[in-house]
């Protein structure tokens, strides 16, 4: 069946042919269930698709693209003592 998602960043309108049925994207965009067990038999992409709009591809562009405008650290860069990671410390 093909899909149609509007990309979630850039706005556009993507299109993919995946293994799905009608009856459950009903169930999953009239519910809170989760996409993975909605649809099980879909790869990491087909999913991303379904939930972002991005095309195979997309996500690792955006999201590399938003971590060094950020100035987001590397976990090899924060390797060091200097850095705490997570939760609340003093």
């Amino acid at each position: 069946m093909l899909v149609y998602r509007k990309n979630i960043i850039s706005g556009k309108v993507n299109v993919m042919a995946l293994p799905v049925t009608q009856k459950q994207l009903d169930i999953y965009e009239n519910t809170n269930v989760n996409v993975q067990d909605v649809f099980p038999e879909l790869d990491a992409d087909q999913r991303e698709f379904l939930i972002s709009g991005f095309m195979p591809g997309e996500f690792e562009h955006h999201v590399d693209g938003f971590e060094s405008e950020a100035g987001l650290l590397t976990e090899d860069e924060t390797s060091n003592s200097n850095f705490v990671k997570g939760g609340l410390h003093d």
